[in-house]
């Protein structure tokens, strides 16, 4: 064989190859930031915007809350990501407890679109290629509008600093979502009543809120009726139930829910067989009767913790006292040795 046939041959081989391989370097997918140039891997994420580590949020576009129109501190956590390993497209990571409160809210196909999604982020670009279809989204300097459906998917980078706890007492609805470093709370206040009560008997309970405060109350024992710093509530059912209060104070702080467990008993005013006295009425609201059958002695009203609240002589026959001065509530009446009784003011 002809030596420079041979050597002619080889060089053309080399160059096929070299321009086989030059070929297949170019990247050839257009949701590609360099698509069509002749350099590889493709890539997907080139912006000084952010970065794959900054988590990036969804919500609706609300004007009105913030001069951004970004009212950031209830939006829902939709990290980007990118395989670690094989590169390819960016997509969204959707936690299960983010599906669930977008399919709440009526979201289904925005929850099909997100989970299907691949997505590049090009300087100010977002290049969205989903279900939906192909989009790209702009950066107006906060984040990208989703024209979707009306929102938008911003970086954590891109809000204030401050306490996104909407509870919080220096709360910052424009601040960046899940930051509580700094957050200042309001201190519950001291919830008080009596924790036995009877069935069919209104029991009053109160709350030291600060001044200018609302309350919210609720409760499992029945109906329960918020007046000022006061609630009163009618237990129905014997058994174990409690009595919640939430403070909202004039500065829009919010507390925690402050709550009292209580236990009712089946209403009785009926006297045991076996007791030399007997209260009357009870319930009642400012007077009492007492009918004493013993010899003198001392008689006791004490509160639920045992507070001394009244105290006076007994003598046989009926007397009758005021407690129009004592909160309504549940007392027990103790004299001589006799078995104390339950007594229970209304009003």
């Amino acid at each position: 064989m002809n030596p420079l046939y041979s050597l002619a041959s080889s060089s053309a081989f080399l160059l096929f190859c070299f321009a086989t391989t030059h070929l297949h370097a170019q990247c050839d997918d257009d949701l590609a930031c360099n698509f069509g140039e002749e350099v590889e891997p493709c890539t997907y994420f080139d912006t000084q915007l952010f970065t794959l580590d900054d988590w990036t949020y969804i919500d609706q576009l609300d004007f009105d809350a913030c001069e951004t129109g970004y009212a950031a501190w209830n939006d829902l956590p939709l990290p980007m990501m990118q395989d670690s390993v094989l590169g390819g497209p960016l997509y969204f990571e959707l936690f299960d407890w983010v599906e669930e409160t977008l399919l709440a809210f009526g979201y289904e196909e925005l929850v099909n679109d997100v989970t299907t999604v691949e997505m590049s982020v090009c300087g100010n670009t977002l290049n969205y290629h989903a279900t939906f279809g192909q989009y790209i989204f702009d950066f107006d300097g906060n984040g990208f509008i989703n024209t979707i459906y009306g929102g938008y998917i911003a970086p954590a980078t891109s809000f204030e600093e401050g306490c996104s706890d909407f509870g919080a007492c220096n709360f910052n609805g424009c601040a960046a979502p899940y930051q509580l470093e700094g957050c200042e709370y309001l201190e519950p206040g001291q919830l008080s009543g009596d924790t036995v009560l009877m069935v069919g008997v209104p029991a009053v309970f109160e709350y030291d809120a600060l001044t200018g405060s609302t309350l919210e109350w609720t409760s499992s024992c029945g109906d329960v009726i918020g007046e000022g710093f006061e609630a009163t509530i009618d237990p129905e059912l014997e058994g174990g139930c409690d009595i919640c209060v939430v403070e909202f104070s004039a500065d829009g702080c919010i507390t925690d829910t402050t709550c009292l467990d209580l236990t009712v008993a089946p209403f009785s005013n009926v006297p045991s067989l076996n007791s030399a006295w007997e209260l009357m009425p009870n319930p009642t609201q400012n007077e009492l009767r007492i009918n004493w059958q013993g010899v003198a002695s001392r008689c006791s009203i004490v509160g639920q913790q045992g507070q001394l609240v009244e105290e006076m002589m007994l003598r046989p026959g009926i007397q009758t006292i005021s407690v129009s001065h004592l909160t309504p509530g549940v007392y027990f009446v103790v004299a001589g040795q006799e078995t104390p009784q339950r007594l229970v003011i209304i009003r």
